[in-house]
C-alpha cells in the first residue's frame, strides 16, 4: 500500500522585474493512497489489482476521485501486459486501458516493444475555481497514446534506448486569458536514453527528449510545453539498506502567456539539481529525505509564477502483504 501526506504553504514573491507582480499566498493538502493485491499464476505471469483515492484541498475547494485497476502481465521473450482502470469523479466514471507487447531477441540482446493507452486527466482546483483564470465549464482532458521502443544491451553493464512517441489529445487544458479546452492537439518526439551501472555500486542515467507539440486546428506549437528536455542521475547504494542519489533536469524554452499582462513571452530554461537518500527498513518499509533545488535556482514553470526555491521533505512509504 502507497499512503503519502503532503501539506505545503506555497508563496509567490514579489518579483523586482516586474511591478504588478502579487504576493499570493495558498495552502493545499493532498491525500493519494492504494492497495495493490499480486498473485503469481507461474513464474512468468502476475495480476495486480486493487483499489485507488486521490483527495485535494485548495482552500474551501476539494475533490476525491475513486478508482479500480487490474493488469495481467507475462515476462518470456515475449512480453506483454494489459491492464483497465476504472475512475469515478465529479465529472463522472472513465474507463482507461493500456496494452503492452515486446519480445526479447536473445541473440542480439535486443528488445523491441510498443504500447497503446488511453488516459484522462481532470481539470484541478485552481483551474476551475481561481478567481481570476478558472473555468467552471472545463472539462477533463482525454489521450490516446502510441509508443515504440528500443533497447540494446551493450557489454555487461551498458543499455541505449529509443523512444518514438505520439499522443492526441481531445479537450486539452490550456491557458490563454485562463484556462480553456483545446479540441484537438497532437504531441509527437523522440526520447534516447543511456544507463550503465558500475560495479562499485553505482548507477548512470541520462536521456534527452525532443518533443513537437501541436494544435491541430491551428496548426501552432502548444504554449507551455518545450521542445528539448533532458536530464542525468547518479545513485549508489550504501551496504544493504541506505541508498543515495542525486539528480540534474533541466527544461528548454518554451511559448507562453503572461498571466498578468495577457502577452505572449517566452519562458526561459532552467536547470536544477535534486539529491535523495533512503533508508530500508526490513521488507516493505522505505524512508525517504529529500532536497529539491539545491542551489535555489530562481525560475518559472509558468510565466509571471514564482517557483518554490530550496526545498527539504520527508516521505515513508511502506507495503502491507
Amino acid at each position: 500500500m502507497s499512503h503519502f501526506y503532503l501539506q505545503r504553504r506555497y508563496e509567490n514573491k514579489r518579483d523586482s522585474r516586474n511591478s504588478s507582480y502579487f504576493l499570493d499566498n495558498r495552502y493545499s493538502n493532498s491525500f493519494k493512497g492504494e492497495r495493490v493485491f499480486a498473485y503469481q499464476v507461474d513464474p512468468d505471469t502476475t495480476i495486480t489489482f486493487g483499489p485507488a483515492a486521490r483527495h485535494e484541498q485548495s482552500g474551501k475547494h476539494n475533490d476525491t476521485i475513486y478508482g479500480a485497476f487490474i493488469e495481467g502481465g507475462i515476462k518470456k521473450d515475449w512480453r506483454a501486459s494489459v491492464g483497465f482502470r476504472y475512475d469515478v469523479h465529479r465529472f463522472g466514471g472513465q474507463f482507461t486501458y493500456s496494452v503492452s507487447p515486446g519480445y526479447r531477441f536473445k541473440s542480439s540482446r535486443t528488445t523491441v516493444s510498443a504500447r497503446w493507452a488511453t488516459a484522462f486527466k481532470r481539470p484541478s482546483l485552481f483551474q476551475l475555481h481561481d478567481s481570476a483564470y478558472g473555468n467552471h465549464n472545463l472539462q477533463p482532458e482525454k489521450v490516446r497514446g502510441e509508443e515504440v521502443s528500443v533497447e540494446q544491451l551493450i557489454g555487461q553493464s551498458h543499455a541505449l534506448r529509443l523512444i518514438g512517441f505520439r499522443y492526441f489529445y481531445s479537450d486539452l487544458i490550456q491557458f490563454s486569458s485562463r484556462y480553456e479546452n483545446v479540441a484537438l492537439a497532437r504531441v509527437a518526439g523522440v526520447e534516447m536514453e543511456y544507463s550503465k551501472d558500475f560495479s562499485q555500486g553505482f548507477d548512470l542515467n541520462v536521456a534527452y527528449t525532443y518533443t513537437d507539440p501541436r494544435n491541430q486546428q491551428t496548426g501552432r506549437r502548444l504554449p507551455r510545453r518545450p521542445l528539448q528536455s533532458w536530464r542525468a542521475s547518479l545513485g549508489t547504494r550504501i551496504g544493504d539498506s541506505w541508498s543515495a542519489r542525486a539528480e540534474w533536469r533541466g527544461l528548454g524554452s518554451r511559448p507562453d502567456i503572461n498571466a498578468l499582462s495577457a502577452t505572449a513571452t517566452t519562458t526561459p530554461n532552467y536547470d536544477l539539481l535534486d539529491i535523495s537518500v533512503t533508508r530500508t527498513l526490513g521488507r516493505r518499509t522505505q524512508i525517504t529525505a529529500s532536497i529539491e533545488n539545491v542551489f535555489a535556482q530562481s525560475y518559472e514553470e509558468i510565466s509571471g509564477y514564482g517557483t518554490p526555491g530550496l526545498g527539504a521533505y520527508v516521505g515513508v512509504r511502506h507495503q502491507f502483504e
